[in-house]
């Protein structure tokens, strides 16, 4: 990448500056969606093994 590159995508409003914004707010978007499933998935997880343990402890 050359100086004028460089210096494009340091100013706020150029094309490319902003097309790189809106590359990683995408990104982070998609972390966030992948965080929240991992998190519903962890937290299934917790509820069936709690619920295993409970029935073989359980006893009449």
């Amino acid at each position: 990448m050359d100086d004028g590159q460089l210096s494009t995508l340091s100013c706020p409003d150029s094309p490319l500056y902003l097309a790189a914004t809106m590359k990683v707010a995408s990104q982070m978007k998609q972390m966030g969606k992948l965080n929240r499933s991992l998190r519903d998935k962890r937290a299934k997880l917790y509820i069936i093994r709690r619920c295993v343990v409970m029935l073989l402890r359980w006893s009449d």
